[in-house]
């Protein structure tokens, strides 16, 4: 599986952000995310988790990354998995909720819904979320803790990773305990057995009870029965005060309507007899008698309104004179407008060229402050003058950018041969202070020849004693021994020469080794070295084996060990104070062979290190010298191009006072003015004709005013024409005005009065005369409609006094006070019917009066104030029979309670069913907790055997990336059985637990656990790694080696990391080729 491509819609500080994680088809990769603090490295690591396995709920606030700005919660990711398929994971808050959307794109291109529990099963391994956190998404809290590795689920994954069973087993195993809990703990009290134990005392005690109860519930039967009559009676007793007290208090509630009924009565039988009387007489007087009085108050206004009419018609007579004028006037009236428009945009044509003149000023001050518009208009501006001054400008932006650049570069030459020469310094003090120091700090310093002259030396004294050890047994003593001893001093020359040949070829190995770090080639000639010393040691004993015959082995023991005594001799004299050894001519004994070796390879470091910094000097002397070669090269064409900048400027000058321009326009100002020379020429040839303008609008307004005062004059001789002006006059003294209402007089026309204003009063008088006129003929209207509305009223008066005549006729009245008599009386007797009719509906409600008899009764007996004492007798009467019931029924609930419970008690078989019930209950408990509880045994006993079988695999492998990154210093990892805890085995043997061990150590320990962890799953699904900045508690080496190791991991994983830090990603580039780096900025 590989995370492909990820796009955050908003997820904490992060928004619409898209990252690329790897190419698809291309197996593992590293995927380095780098940035500074606050640049959402975590953040991206957290969305890559939520989106495998789901967002936190809201209530897990802390790791739910909320978008701060708003936006859409979530994002989406693309996956590839180890078949090549695409998986497509979007997962969105829409309506409050996170939406999830799994895609999965297979071989034929057709895209397959997916839930998150396939999710989980076909690309993740069946690993939950929580694993996957402590497994392969960690950070370096995570990896520094031992915790992360422990628990049921994760141990069941270090010793059955293959298998995919382990988190089945570790939660069935804690459902099993969960359910047995339930069920019973030891002095629990809310457990299922200990509920059933507690209701089988009940029971049982239940029962004991209600044996003794047999008698007491006779007695509760015969009280039970006499509850229940005298309930009855109480009951026929309350039935009968309730009807009385109902009857007396509508009796009551009718008392006043009663009063009411009883007069009508009287009053009717002493009403005189009914006579013919027209059925609606009163409503027809009434209405004939309005009728009447409308007609006569619409007649008096009529009258009114004609009078009004016929005065105002005599102050409207309007002006026939006048008003022939209007056209004409009202033609001028529409020219008014134009005519203002003309003196507007004439004003502004005028302003307009002033504003060009004060341009034309402005541009000639521009290309000087003494110049006029006059001299930058007779200024030319040819096509070949704006080349040239282009040209002079485009060459003098090359010189000056040819300058700058030359000056920037000189001075960064300058700025490199400084600094090559502190470098040069700074390891020139480096290599003294090295040398100083000498091997171990003791100011010793060899040369190389006396480095690998001792190296060789120290080969060939442990060649001698090899050879002296081997020949140790065979040693003879006396006169043979002397000999033998005789016979290896002859042959010493040419075992010396085997010997120096092959303690030259490990000197060589050791300075290609060491010095050169060449270990392959340093392998070879050690290799050919040893080959070539036994070769020459054979041939020498196989040359001297006739001769030597039984003395052979002895005087070759003696050789070897004068041999050892020589090479310790001039060993301790190369080596001085570092290796001084007993003195005198003794062969070095374990000890100090041993200290020899840490001596030698000491010395052999030293040298190394000696030759890198004397070549870190040699190259800084000439680095340096060869900056300040470059540096003085810069200066020289920095002053170069200079001169040549002056020399154009001189050019540009001249060129100016040929055409007298100011000296100190540049190529731009020159360009410039000579834009400003044709915006001149095109504003001068604007002036003038805006001037042409204004002076025709001017001529055009002179005439329309002419023709304003012609048609006033002739309105005023027409006013004073036709007898029309006394007739105005008196219609002003109607009125009661003193003047004409704007209509101007001669005098006025003879002043030189504005003539558009004159002409618009004009109008005024006109539409005034014109609306009077127009007044006039409505008013002749209304003076007619008058004269029908009189008409009109008259006749409706008339009618109704002939309507009034016929109705006296029927009510046989002969004159109208008769009339008003007879109708008052009959409205009397129609009153008390009515008030007669409603008393008997209010009394006699719901039925007849012979049904009421007994109400009639009360109410003749009793009035209204008896009955109401009455009725509060009866209703206290029923009050107390209302308490006695309710006594009674509490009364007899009780005991129909307490009957019931002693019945059950006394029977008893209630107890027993609920005692046998929770007697099954209980066997039906006890056997559910007893196989609950052999199961979880049998499952735990299967795991611990399945545990302590398993362990080595898991350990092995976290064994051998733990050796990588240590350089060998750590072997072997172990758990003890039994326990949670991680052991560490040195190279010397050593047993070192991982609590003990440093920081850096532990989180390389803990992190190959991680890698032995992601190989065991393998098989199942290849999850990717991700890792957030967990590499920064490492030095330099095993960083270079921990990045090895991932880089390995990375062929079968794939591994994203974050970090801050540069030297980290300069690790990966130097180690890891194909690294993909994507460079985060910080966010805001």
């Amino acid at each position: 599986m590989r995370l492909l491509h990820l796009h955050v819609n908003g997820f904490g500080e992060l928004r619409d952000l898209e990252l690329d994680l790897a190419e698809p088809g291309k197996p593992g990769g590293i995927t380095l995310l780098l940035g500074p603090n606050e640049a959402g490295k975590s953040t991206i690591a957290a969305f890559l988790r939520g989106m495998l396995y789901g967002f936190p709920k809201r209530g897990g606030a802390a790791g739910r990354y909320e978008p701060t700005e708003g936006g859409v919660y979530g994002g989406r990711l693309a996956v590839e998995d180890d078949q090549g398929q695409e998986w497509r994971i979007e997962r969105l808050e829409r309506n409050g909720s996170v939406q999830t959307v799994i895609h999965r794109r297979g071989a034929d291109g057709r895209l397959d819904r997916m839930t998150q529990a396939a999710l989980e099963t076909e690309l993740l391994g069946g690993l939950n979320g929580e694993l996957f956190r402590r497994l392969f998404a960690i950070t370096l809290d995570e990896l520094h803790t031992l915790q992360a590795l422990q628990g049921d689920e994760v141990g069941a994954f270090l010793y059955d990773t293959g298998l995919g069973g382990g988190r089945q087993v570790a939660e069935a195993e804690r459902w099993l305990q969960q359910e047995a809990d339930k069920l019973y703990k030891p002095r629990g009290r809310a457990q299922d057995l200990a509920h059933t134990l507690q209701a089988l005392d009940r029971a049982d005690r239940t029962r004991r009870e209600g044996q003794a109860q047999a008698a007491r519930l006779a007695d509760v039967e015969a009280r039970l029965a006499e509850a229940d009559a005298g309930l009855d009676a109480a009951a026929a007793a309350r039935r009968s005060v309730r009807e009385a007290l109902a009857l007396t208090e509508r009796a009551a509630h009718v008392s006043e309507t009663w009063v009411r009924l009883v007069a009508a009565r009287e009053a009717l039988a002493g009403l005189p007899p009914h006579a013919d009387w027209p059925p609606d007489a009163a409503a027809r007087w009434e209405a004939n008698e309005r009728r009447l009085a409308e007609a006569e108050a619409a007649l008096a206004r009529a009258e009114e309104q004609r009078s009004a009419w016929e005065r105002r018609l005599a102050a409207l007579r309007p002006q026939g004179a006048l008003l022939a004028l209007a056209p004409e006037a009202r033609r001028l009236a529409r020219q008014a407008d134009a005519v203002r428009h003309w003196q507007e945009t004439a004003a502004e044509t005028e302003a307009e060229a002033a504003r060009l003149a004060a341009e034309l000023r402005r541009l000639a001050r521009q290309t000087d402050s003494g110049w006029t518009p006059e001299r930058l208009l007779a200024c030319g501006a040819s096509f070949t003058q704006a080349e040239q001054a282009r040209a002079a400008q485009t060459e003098a932006d090359a010189l000056s950018r040819a300058q700058a650049q030359a000056a920037a570069a000189a001075q960064r030459a300058a700025r490199e041969a400084d600094a090559a020469e502190a470098e040069r310094r700074e390891a020139e003090r480096a290599l003294a202070r090295h040398t100083a120091a000498g091997v171990r700090g003791t100011g010793f310093a060899p040369t190389p020849a006396q480095a690998e002259e001792a190296v060789r030396r120290g080969q060939a004294l442990q060649d001698a004693l090899a050879s002296r050890q081997a020949l140790a047994p065979a040693r003879p003593t006396g006169r043979a021994g002397r000999a033998a001893r005789a016979a290896g001093e002859r042959r010493s020359p040419a075992a010396a020469g085997a010997y120096a040949f092959g303690g030259g070829a490990l000197l060589l190995a050791a300075l290609l080794g060491f010095a050169a770090g060449q270990w392959l080639a340093a392998g070879a000639v050690a290799a050919v070295g040893l080959a070539g010393t036994l070769a020459w040691a054979y041939a020498s004993r196989s040359g001297h084996a006739g001769r030597a015959g039984a003395g052979g082995p002895a005087d070759e023991g003696s050789a070897a060990e004068r041999m050892a005594v020589l090479q310790a001799e001039a060993l301790r004299g190369l080596l001085g104070p570092l290796w001084p050894g007993r003195g005198g001519a003794a062969l070095p004994d374990a000890a100090e062979q041993q200290a020899l070796a840490l001596v030698l390879a000491d010395t052999a470091e030293w040298t190394r290190e000696q030759a890198q910094l004397a070549d870190r000097a040699r190259h800084a002397a000439e680095g340096a010298a060869a900056a300040g070669r470059r540096a003085d090269a810069l200066a020289d064409e920095d002053e170069a191009a200079l001169t040549a900048e002056r020399g154009a400027a001189g050019r540009w000058r001249g060129w100016l006072l040929e055409r007298g321009l100011p000296e100190s326009l540049s190529p731009a100002g020159a360009l410039e003015h000579l834009r400003r020379v044709e915006q001149a020429l095109d504003m001068e040839s604007q002036r003038e004709r805006l001037l042409e303008r204004a002076s025709r609008l001017r001529r055009q307004i002179e005439e329309v005013e002419q023709e304003c005062a012609r048609l006033l004059k002739a309105a005023w001789g027409a006013a004073e024409g036709d007898g029309e002006a006394a007739v105005a006059a008196e219609r002003r003294e109607a009125e009661g005005t003193d003047s004409e209402d704007g209509l101007p007089d001669e005098a006025a026309g003879r002043r030189g009065f504005s003539s558009i204003g004159e002409l618009y009063r004009l109008l005024e008088r006109l539409e005034a005369e014109e609306k009077r006129q127009q007044e006039y003929e409505r008013g002749v209207e209304q003076h007619e409609a008058a004269m029908e509305l009189c008409q009109a009223a008259a006749r409706e008066a008339e009618d109704a006094r002939k309507r009034k005549e016929r109705l006296l006729a029927e009510a046989g009245a002969k004159e109208e006070a008769e009339f008003i008599l007879r109708m008052k009386a009959e409205a009397r007797r129609q009153e008390w019917e009515r008030t007669l009719q409603e008393s008997e509906a209010i009394v006699y409600r719901g039925g007849s009066p012979e049904q009421w008899a007994p109400l009639e009764e009360l109410l003749t007996y009793y009035d209204g104030a008896e009955l109401e004492r009455r009725a509060a007798e009866l209703q206290a009467e029923l009050e107390r029979w209302d308490a006695r019931s309710s006594e009674g029924e509490e009364q007899r609930g009780r005991l129909r309670e307490e009957h019931e419970r002693l019945t059950a008690e006394v029977e008893g078989a209630a107890h027993h069913h609920e005692a046998a019930m929770n007697e099954a209950k209980l066997d039906e408990q006890a056997s559910r907790y007893a196989v609950l509880a052999l199961a979880r045994t049998l499952i735990q006993r299967t795991r611990r055997l399945y545990e302590q079988e398993k362990q080595p695999e898991v350990l092995k492998r976290a064994a051998a990336h733990l050796r990588a990154m240590t350089e060998g210093r750590y072997v072997r990892v172990t758990a003890p059985y039994g326990t949670k805890r991680l052991e560490v085995e040195r190279a010397d043997g050593r047993i070192i637990d991982s609590s003990l061990l440093s920081r850096g150590t532990a989180e390389q320990l803990y992190l190959a656990m991680r890698f032995a962890l992601a190989e065991e799953m393998s098989p199942k699904a290849t999850l990717p790694l991700i890792l957030d900045d967990i590499l920064v508690n490492y030095d330099r080496r095993r960083l270079g080696l921990a990045v090895q190791a991932l880089h390995r991991l990375s062929s079968s994983h794939q591994i994203v990391m974050t970090t801050c830090h540069p030297h980290l990603a300069k690790a990966f580039r130097d180690e890891v080729a194909d690294v993909r780096i994507v460079e985060l900025g910080p966010i805001g």
